[in-house]
Formats: structure tokens, sequence, C-alpha cells
């Protein structure tokens, strides 16, 4: 984790359509990196917790009521970074956030079918009404 990892997590997550390769540089860079998780220390439920929530709203429309447990958001504060996983309709998913940047990606994992659902989502106001999942990808 260096760097330049950083920077390029940061431009894949801003820009990439293929979600499936942002979630894997996060998971093979940071998320496994002893050095980047002690960095960590908890982070702020939101307006993280309503985004994700929305974002699993909207990739699952026919669910009415939305169960989210053991939400885990850690901050990486000099990155400017917040991760964490939680557990959503029984299923254990994760996400990474810029708080710079107020963007982030979440992924939904099924451990019965093997696929994830991931979405982009923006915590600015702006910009949360008419982009806020607007990008969504199974993986």
């Amino acid at each position: 984790m260096t760097q330049p990892h950083l920077e390029e997590l940061r431009r894949k997550l801003a820009g990439d359509s293929d979600f499936g390769s942002v979630w894997d540089y996060f998971l093979t860079n940071f998320a496994g990196n002893p050095q980047f998780i002690q960095r960590g220390k908890p982070g702020p439920e939101e307006p993280l917790l309503h985004c994700i929530s929305e974002c699993y709203r909207r990739s699952k429309p026919n669910v009415e009521v939305i169960l989210l447990h053991h939400f885990l958001p850690i901050e990486v504060p000099e990155f400017k970074l917040v991760h964490g996983a939680f557990q959503i309709q029984g299923e254990w998913c994760g996400f990474v956030y810029f708080t710079d940047l107020d963007m982030g990606m979440v992924c939904f994992s099924n451990a019965q079918t093997g696929r994830s659902i991931m979405g982009r989502f923006h915590t600015d106001p702006k910009l949360m009404k008419d982009k806020s999942t607007s990008s969504t990808g199974v993986h």
C-alpha cells in the first residue's frame, strides 16, 4: 500500500466502469494489508448508512424492508478514506468511500449465488438526488 496505490484506487473509484476491477483493487492492495488496517479508527455512520441503504433499495426494488446489521465503518483520516463491512438481508457486504470526493462504492455479495451487485454512490446532497447509484454492475 503506497501513495500510488491510493491514487490509483481514487482514480478507479471515481471513473472506472468495471466495478469488479475497482473492488478487486481495493481488496488486493488495502483490505488485507495489516499496515492499512492498523491506521483505521471507528468512522462515521452517516451519511454512509443512508447512501448504502438507498443503493440496496435501488438494486432490489422488490424488497420492502431492509435489514442492515453490524455496520462497521473504519476511517483512515490521512487517506481521506472510510471503508467497512456490514450485513444486509443476511449477507456480508463491504464499502469504500473517499471523504474528499463525497463518493464511494458498495459491494453487496450473495453467498448462495456467488454473485455480487456493486454500486457507486455520492454523499453530496446536490449529486445524491440524480446520481446516487446511477451506476450499478453485477460481478
